[in-house]
């Protein structure tokens, strides 16, 4: 009987530590909770850390998308001004809302009649002269054609002349039908002194040179003589100054006429102000 109450006794000492270690085994276990708890947390910081990787590079994709815009509009700008250099012919606007028209070499096409205002006259002769300068300054500073400049000829003073690759313009006789379809015949022209021919073919100074810097504009002011066939205007160049005087303006007036037959305009008496 004492025997089996030690045994019992024995078997509860035993249940006891038993039960007593199961706290410590579920504590035990609790740990790869907490690890798993680290282990989200390490991967919501590495997410978080992604974010700025993501932006940058979007960033990045921006900023070269924007530069190859830039380059485009670079190259467009660049390629634009190359053609126009090299036209044969440049073709003048048409202007709006004006009681003249401009053919594609900046002539001007207007009946005068006795009723004409003056105004209009006078609206007409601004834009032939501004259509003028540009024409003259084309033709006498650097060159409206096509050059080829590894092929040139030199006058008596050295000076090189480059072959004009324009089909069709092979003599100063060219140059002069494209140059009287905005001025007189009756105005003579210096083109000798810029385009030589040699052989069957045309050559071109091409001496390129700077407008006056100190021109700011021009204004057909008036009229000083209207016959059926020629009108003489007044015109007020203006300038911000000149080499002695550079923060002095100044004003320049000159006579500007044009010559009409059926109705269209040719300049005559000019002066290039720049």
């Amino acid at each position: 009987m004492r025997k089996f109450v030690l045994i019992t006794a024995l078997s509860g000492v035993l249940l006891l530590c038993a039960c007593g270690e199961n706290p410590q085994e579920s504590i035990s276990s609790s740990e790869p909770d907490f690890t798993v708890t680290t282990s989200v947390s390490e991967t919501e910081t590495v997410t978080v850390t992604d974010i700025p990787e993501i932006t940058e590079i979007q960033t990045k994709t921006e900023i070269s998308s924007d530069t190859a815009t830039v380059s485009q509009t670079i190259t467009t700008v660049l390629q634009t001004e190359t053609t126009t250099a090299v036209q044969t012919a440049e073709t003048f606007p048409e202007p709006e809302n004006q009681p003249f028209e401009t053919d594609e070499n900046g002539a001007v096409i207007m009946e005068v009649e006795e009723d004409t205002d003056d105004s209009e006259i006078i609206s007409a002769g601004q834009k032939l002269y501004e259509n003028a300068c540009e024409t003259e300054f084309r033709y006498h500073v650097g060159c409206p054609y096509n050059l080829d400049y590894n092929t040139y000829i030199e006058n008596q003073y050295g000076w090189p002349y480059y072959l004009v690759t324009d089909e069709g313009y092979t003599s100063i006789a060219d140059v002069e039908r494209d140059y009287y379809k905005i001025f007189a015949e009756e105005r003579g022209n210096d083109l000798s002194e810029i385009y030589m021919e040699q052989d069957g073919k045309l050559y071109a100074l091409d001496g390129a040179r700077g407008a006056n810097v100190f021109y700011e504009s021009s204004e057909v002011t008036g009229i000083i003589e209207k016959t059926d066939n020629k009108i003489v205007f007044s015109v007020d160049n203006h300038y911000t100054g000149d080499d002695r005087n550079p923060e002095t303006p100044l004003t320049e007036t000159e006579k500007f006429s044009v010559v009409i037959k059926d109705g269209e305009w040719r300049v005559a008496e000019f002066y290039l102000p720049y």
